[in-house]
């Protein structure tokens, strides 16, 4: 089955969304941002030599509300036709977890790590996170370090920390999250 891409212009630079199949069994293989380093055009091009460009009427869908994601809109997104096999049963009860935190949320990797029952697992956390197939729809954006510095994200740490400050994340003057002014929403034992 041929894999279609459709890319779009953002904020951030160009993004693609990568998908197979028609209206009913379609499924969204991949997201790719833009960095700063390599344009979403370029991931997709060595991640699926020889993809088509094209799009589906779900696909229009989707790519409306990521535009309006990145507009800083509130933005709910589905999990319906995402390509699960994708991902290893860790990876995916990541993102699992990851999606369950909500606009205006954070979560540190180690707590993550904590919900799936692994108490010393963040590093294997961030890298499951790290390897996250559809940043935006699971929004792995939230996810930070214990010490409040961002960690990592596909689309570079400056969108990463745009997406956060849109969804009214504070920032101390040295880059790091204000866990002060997020307390509600971490346990005690992550800061």
């Amino acid at each position: 089955m041929p894999v279609f891409s459709m890319i779009r212009p953002s904020p951030f630079g160009e993004y693609a969304v990568l998908w197979s199949g028609g209206e009913r069994g379609l499924l969204i293989h991949r997201i790719f941002l833009s960095d700063g380093k390599n344009t979403a055009s370029a991931r997709t091009n060595n991640a699926f030599p020889g993809i088509i460009a094209g799009t589906e009427p779900i696909i229009e869908e989707l790519a409306g509300k990521i535009d309006d994601f990145f507009r800083g809109e509130n933005v709910a997104f589905e999990l319906e036709h995402l390509d699960w096999g994708r991902c290893s049963g860790f990876q995916e009860r990541t993102l699992l977890v990851e999606k369950g935190v909500r606009r205006g949320d954070i979560i540190t990797y180690s707590r993550i790590a904590s919900r799936l029952g692994l108490p010393n697992g963040a590093r294997a956390v961030g890298n499951a996170l790290a390897g996250n197939p559809f940043p935006i729809i699971i929004p792995c954006h939230r996810a930070v370090r214990s010490d409040g510095s961002l960690g990592g994200f596909q689309g570079g740490l400056f969108m990463k920390r745009v997406l956060l400050e849109h969804e009214g994340i504070p920032f101390y003057r040295t880059g790091k999250v204000d866990f002060q002014q997020v307390v509600k929403n971490l346990p005690q034992t992550d800061t």
